[in-house]
């Protein structure tokens, strides 16, 4: 017996032809539901995010912001890879790091040339001024696709590369739980010179939850040498134009005490700020400068209380603390320049 079968087409088919629709029907069915299931580094809503270096409203799961907006972290997570979208308020480079300093730390380091072309280097940052790249050292570049732009002094870069790299320039990712982060902008395209802001935090991959560490600013420190390099320098014209007034002594002892006391906090701000940044102390020759100076203005002011007192009232201690506090206006001079050329 024939069986037959009327479509909604009106055409009838035989058995035989029947069951050729059933089984393209299923083939239709299962290739439509892998279509349709999320791929890795698709978002949520099964959209993926187009890594051209234009970064859409809702294009990725999950977004961090930092330094009171002025950088973002987007990020989506695949099945077997991530991608992730950097935004920074400047027209120079961008960087994103995983790890908590800038000691063997994986970096992404991107920015845009002024006829619109996107560069991004998969580096290794071996200190806070060497980020060679993952293949100089030995490594592979693993950015699997990768763009950037420039709108409104705003740069933005994209990249893709998988969870695990195999490369031992690369940190793993795992798809779930916190990765702590570090980042960084500079002025210009040149990622060599020194950044403009830096900063850290900790992001949650699946509930975008963000923890930023504490900001720190080199500003206070640099405001904190400057007073005591001004109360210091003043201390000592005093000592060496103001003799003939009766207050001289007064005032010239007030402000290098001060000045020994803002200088002792500026270092010491400075250690902390590198504690929780770089972590790398004394690794520029500014740091050394400061430790020198700070080490001047102790001998410098225990010469000078050394003189108030009979036993060391001679001509040769008193020479000494002059002497002393000379070097030490110039050493806090050398050592603020050293420090702004940093800027």
């Amino acid at each position: 017996m024939r069986f037959y079968h009327k479509n909604q087409f009106g055409l009838v088919n035989n058995y035989r032809s029947f069951s050729k629709f059933i089984a393209l029907s299923i083939l239709f069915v299962i290739i439509t539901a892998i279509i349709v299931i999320p791929a890795a580094g698709e978002n949520s809503d099964g959209t993926v995010p187009v890594i051209n270096g234009i970064i859409s409203a809702n294009e990725y799961d999950h977004k961090a912001e930092f330094a009171g907006g002025d950088f973002k972290i987007y990020w989506t997570v695949g099945e077997s890879n991530i991608s992730i979208g950097l935004s920074a308020k400047t027209n120079g480079w961008v960087a994103f790091g995983i790890g908590n300093s800038m000691t063997d730390a994986d970096m992404i380091i991107g920015w845009v040339n002024s006829t619109g072309g996107a560069t991004v280097l998969d580096c290794y940052s071996e200190s806070s001024r060497d980020h060679p790249v993952d293949e100089d050292l030995g490594g592979t570049d693993d950015i699997e696709s990768s763009g950037g732009s420039e709108s409104d002094g705003w740069t933005h870069i994209e990249f893709t590369r998988d969870l695990s790299t195999g490369d031992t320039y690369d940190a793993p990712i795992k798809k779930s739980g916190e990765l702590e982060v570090i980042w960084a902008y500079g002025s210009s395209d040149n990622f060599n010179a020194q950044h403009s802001e830096f900063g850290s935090g900790t992001i949650n991959l699946v509930t975008g939850e963000v923890e930023e560490d504490e900001e720190v600013r080199w500003q206070l420190h640099a405001f904190l040498m400057i007073i005591g390099l001004i109360l210091i320098g003043s201390g000592n014209a005093i000592a060496g134009a103001m003799k003939k007034k009766t207050w001289w002594f007064s005032a010239h002892k007030t402000l290098e005490g001060f000045g020994g006391v803002f200088a002792f906090i500026g270092f010491g701000y400075a250690f902390y700020m590198i504690s929780v940044s770089t972590n790398e102390h004394f690794s520029e020759p500014h740091t050394f400068l400061g430790l020198i100076t700070v080490i001047f203005i102790v001998i410098t002011l225990r010469l000078g209380k050394t003189i108030t007192k009979p036993a060391g009232s001679s001509k040769k201690f008193k020479a000494l603390h002059r002497w002393f506090g000379r070097i030490t206006t110039i050493m806090m001079l050398i050592t603020v320049y050293a420090g702004y050329s940093l800027v």
